[in-house]
């Protein structure tokens, strides 16, 4: 078995597929609201409050570290990273997923859509979109200190069994409850 480590792991969607695979399955997140529903989401996963910067976790863990459309989140990207190649076993992977630039991304109109509606306090979604110029997330990754980054573009279809579901999803993260 792989052992995973889901940082912003959120509702646990992603904690849920892998530990159905066979994976050994952690998830981290910093709102307790989130970490309530991965845990009843994904019961035989283990599930942990805090930051990306900081992990909880003894250096060499895991054969898998991810950030899932979260390093926009947080305070220093870099040492996110840098705290993923520390708890990663030799030879381990850091998956990454980003938002394509806004002009590529459909998504973006529910962001700006978001953004009528946050208060003026609050940060704004374009941080969404903070890793998506081209080479960014590379240049980042080699000062964590990871040798190879292979980077493509992934089609994500939204599609939602019907409204109720599909509201659930779409106000369920910080700058969507914020709104």
């Amino acid at each position: 078995f792989r052992r995973v480590l889901f940082r912003s792991c959120g509702s646990g969607l992603f904690c849920e597929t892998t530990a159905n695979q066979g994976a050994s399955v952690m998830g981290l997140d910093a709102s307790s609201a989130m970490l309530d529903l991965a845990r009843r989401r994904t019961p035989r996963a283990s599930f942990f409050e805090g930051e990306m910067e900081e992990l909880p976790f003894v250096e060499k863990t895991f054969d898998v570290v991810t950030a899932l459309n979260a390093l926009q989140h947080v305070s220093s990207p870099l040492q996110a990273l840098v705290e993923a190649r520390r708890v990663l076993k030799p030879g381990g992977k850091l998956v990454i997923a980003a938002w394509a630039r806004p002009e590529k991304c459909e998504v973006s109109k529910y962001f700006l859509a978001l953004d009528e509606l946050l208060p003026v306090a609050a940060s704004h979604t374009p941080a969404a979109f903070s890793f998506s110029a081209d080479g960014m997330m590379a240049r980042l990754a080699a000062r964590a200190g990871f040798a190879k980054l292979i980077e493509t573009e992934a089609v994500s279809i939204w599609d939602y069994a019907d409204e109720e579901t599909a509201l659930r999803g779409l106000v369920s993260f910080g700058a969507a409850i914020r709104a």
